[in-house]
């Protein structure tokens, strides 16, 4: 519940504002500002042309995540920025809800978010990769179910690059996220 007072809570329920409730707690934050939701945007377009248009695959912003087998799914729920998945996710989409996370859940990274706290949820429920990107940088990272740690850090490649294993590898570049599937550089673009 940052920087809002009650009134203000008020008025943004009332006003339909997405927020989220862990274990039983709302968390609120101020809307994003342009830039996250250009990258947000943009991003969606990327997804829609590129990765999804492959095929079996599928994509959304938004949306309410919680965790496998929940039915009180209201009690706790997380919103990705993204979330992508294939025809092999074990997420159900519930209509209102998807039960389990889908297997990628993006979050762009604006300062002062609880972004980074909730990776280890989203791998707990169930998606194979989060990603953090950075909403001022763009700078991109990876965190993956570890073997030794719970929650790890994919390594950056030369040139900063970082892939998913979902084939898409993207990296900060001047302000900007570079992105393009890993097969086809033709794919390439800079966001936002």
């Amino acid at each position: 519940m940052r920087e809002l007072t009650e009134e203000q809570m008020e008025a943004r329920r009332r006003a339909g504002a997405l927020e989220e409730v862990w274990d039983g707690v709302p968390h609120m934050s101020p809307d994003a500002g342009d830039r996250h939701q250009q990258l947000i945007w943009k991003l969606t377009i990327w997804f829609g042309n590129h990765w999804i248009a492959g095929g079996d695959r599928g994509g959304r912003s938004g949306g309410n995540v919680a965790g496998p087998g929940r039915a009180d799914w209201l009690q706790d729920y997380r919103i990705p920025d993204l979330s992508l998945w294939t025809r092999n996710s074990t997420h159900v989409n519930r209509g209102a809800y998807f039960e389990g996370a889908p297997e990628v859940c993006v979050e762009i990274r604006s300062p002062g978010d609880e972004s980074y706290q909730k990776i280890g949820t989203y791998l707990d429920w169930g998606a194979r990769e989060v990603w953090i990107i950075d909403r001022d940088t763009c700078a991109a990272e990876i965190y993956v179910r570890g073997d030794v740690e719970p929650v790890e850090r994919c390594g950056y490649e030369e040139g900063g690059w970082v892939t998913s294993a979902f084939g898409i590898r993207m990296r900060g570049h001047d302000g900007g996220l570079e992105i393009e599937l890993v097969d086809d550089p033709s794919t390439r673009a800079r966001l936002p």
